[in-house]
């Protein structure tokens, strides 16, 4: 298992188990168990030719998202484009009023 407690704190991309791609603010990883703790979590698709966000889940705003080691594949740190857009896009999102 390689070593993901340097991405603590940054923008990572996720690949989950069944295909998914999810772009969140990694803030905790349990070395034990291999558990992340993601922030803010969205889901990227394609949009035509274009890359793009969507929400993780449309009902709901999650703020934190906890994947176990059986359902990722890989993490990495995202690329800078990708991430400065990611952090653009969640310090723009207003609190949903109810």
């Amino acid at each position: 298992m390689y070593d993901i407690t340097p991405f603590l704190t940054e923008v990572v991309t996720v690949k989950t188990t069944p295909g998914l791609e999810i772009i969140a603010k990694l803030i905790g990883y349990d070395e034990k168990k291999f558990t992340l703790t993601l922030e803010n979590p969205k889901l990227i698709v394609l949009s035509d030719s274009d890359v793009a966000t969507i929400p993780f889940v449309f009902t709901a705003e999650p703020t934190l998202l906890f994947l176990t080691r059986d359902q990722y594949l890989a993490v990495y740190k995202s690329a800078p484009m990708s991430a400065e857009d990611y952090l653009t896009q969640v310090s723009n999102t207003a609190p949903v009023e109810v």
